[in-house]
């Protein structure tokens, strides 16, 4: 599924390379290292076979991530998305994975929801950060704008019965 959306100059694809293999090498030991402390990568977490053709590192979700790992409190600068939980406010966030995760990504309908005060405030409470963002920066989530080095693939929606946020 991610090799028609990762990689290569072709039409369709959305998502390009790193800047150089250091910024690949730095990406994919934070990755490592955040599988070692305990995150689970959801989807992505391996670097990509052929780094003949760019420096291309596969959309990546972590969960379980804490604030105290590498990815977690330091800038990433790839398309990595940890997904920290707060206790604080017993928010647990849940990933519903689809077959459509990259190859049709729903930007209008993030867009939309994000543009609304009221979505930003119900959506993304101060203390869950998603590609480390917190809910009063997520105005700049565009399909134009890359987030931590790629783009927004997936919609934001709070689940009211059992208080989780689910990203689809």
């Amino acid at each position: 599924m991610l090799t028609t959306a990762v990689g290569g100059l072709e039409l369709g694809k959305h998502q390009g390379p790193l800047i150089n293999k250091a910024s690949l090498d730095k990406v994919s030991a934070m990755v490592d290292a955040a599988i070692k402390e305990g995150a689970v990568a959801t989807i992505g977490g391996k670097r990509v076979a052929n780094e003949l053709r760019g420096y291309y590192y596969p959309p990546t979700v972590l969960k379980n991530a804490s604030a105290n790992m590498a990815c977690g409190g330091e800038e990433i600068f790839g398309p990595v998305a940890p997904i920290i939980n707060s206790p604080y406010f017993n928010i647990g966030p849940h990933l519903y994975i689809s077959s459509n995760l990259v190859v049709e990504p729903r930007y209008e309908q993030l867009v939309r929801m994000l543009h609304s005060v009221r979505a930003t405030v119900d959506y993304v409470k101060p203390e869950i950060h998603i590609c480390q963002l917190d809910y009063r920066s997520l105005h700049a989530l565009v399909p134009q704008a890359e987030v931590n080095g790629f783009k927004v693939v997936r919609c934001i929606q709070k689940n009211f019965e059992d208080n989780t946020l689910v990203l689809k």
